[in-house]
């Protein structure tokens, strides 16, 4: 059996329930679709080496990405005071 290694990473509560949700909805864990992605990255997958420049790219010319929706609603959803 080969070795595994544990990956923690943080994003926000919000973010973390509309991916739960959306990894429910296509019958896939979280963990899948991460191992599915690094797999592509180390087998490069044009896709996949296309999403790691891009963010190597942002993260160089420091570029201030846009709000995601979940982000827009925890941001709303903050300020009025709702849970």
């Amino acid at each position: 059996m080969l070795a595994r290694k544990a990956i923690h990473i943080q994003v926000s509560e919000d973010a973390h329930s509309s991916f739960r949700k959306l990894c429910i909805d296509h019958k896939v864990t979280m963990q899948e679709i991460i191992e599915f992605f690094v797999l592509g990255i180390l087998d490069e997958k044009p896709a996949m080496v296309g999403i790691l420049e891009s963010v190597s790219k942002a993260k160089k010319s420091k570029t201030v990405k846009r709000v995601s929706t979940v982000e827009h609603d925890a941001i709303y959803n903050a300020i009025n005071g709702d849970d």
